[in-house]
C-alpha cells in the first residue's frame, strides 16, 4: 500500500508542480502533498492517532483551499451531505469487503467526481470539497464503528490513497477542461482572420 501512495503522491506533485497555473493553489498543494508524503507512516504504532492526525490535516487543507472563494451559502452545505454519503459507502466496502475487489469502485469514483464537477465549476471548490468529504466521511465512519468496538476497522492510510486517487482524477478532468478552452480561443480566434500561433 505503501509503494501506490508514494507513486500517487509523486504523480500528483509533479502535475501540481508543472501544470497549475495559480501560484497560491501550487504553492498550498505542495505543502498538501509534502506533509501527506511525510506524515503517511508516522505513529503506525498507534491507528487511532495516526487517523486523527490524517483527518485533522485534511479537514485543515480542505478548509483552507474551500473558503479561499465567496460561494453561495447552500454550497457549504454540500460538504457536510457528501461527507454523510461518503460514510455510508465506506462502511459499506469495510463490512462487505469483497465488493472493493471489484472494477466498479474505480468508476464509481469517477462518477463521483462528475457529480461534484456539476455542483461545484472551480478546481480550488472541487479540491477543498473533495479533502472535506474524505475527513468528514471518515470522521462519521470511525465514530460509527467507535460505538460498536470496531473502530480499528477504519485505517488511515486507505484513506490516503483514496484522497490522492481523487485529486488525480479531479486533475484529469481539469487538464481536459484547459485544453476545451485553449481549442475553443483558438477557434474563436481562427474565425476571426487572425493567425494561428
Amino acid at each position: 500500500m505503501g509503494a501506490t501512495f508514494y507513486w500517487y503522491a509523486w504523480i500528483l506533485t509533479i502535475i501540481v508542480f508543472f501544470f497549475i497555473g495559480k501560484r497560491t493553489l501550487r504553492h498550498d498543494l505542495l505543502i498538501f502533498t509534502g506533509i501527506s508524503m511525510c506524515t503517511y507512516t508516522l505513529l503506525t504504532w498507534s491507528p487511532a492517532s495516526h487517523l486523527y492526525i490524517h483527518v485533522s490535516f485534511l479537514l485543515l487543507f480542505g478548509t483552507h483551499i474551500w473558503i479561499r472563494r465567496k460561494r453561495p451559502f447552500f454550497h457549504h452545505f454540500w460538504p457536510f451531505i457528501l461527507s454523510v454519503g461518503y460514510a455510508s459507502i465506506s462502511m459499506f466496502f469495510v463490512i462487505h469487503p469483497v465488493w472493493s475487489n471489484f472494477p466498479g469502485v474505480s468508476v464509481g469514483l469517477v462518477v463521483a467526481i462528475i457529480l461534484m464537477r456539476m455542483i461545484i465549476s472551480d478546481i480550488e471548490g472541487l479540491i477543498g470539497i473533495w479533502l472535506l468529504i474524505n475527513a468528514g466521511g471518515t470522521l462519521f465512519s470511525y465514530g460509527i464503528f467507535a460505538i460498536y468496538g470496531n473502530e480499528g476497522l477504519i485505517e488511515s492510510q486507505m484513506m490516503m490513497v483514496f484522497v490522492l486517487k481523487g485529486m488525480l482524477v479531479l486533475f484529469l478532468f481539469h487538464g481536459i477542461d484547459h485544453l476545451k478552452r485553449i481549442n475553443l480561443k483558438k477557434k474563436k480566434s481562427s474565425s476571426k482572420g487572425a493567425a494561428l500561433v
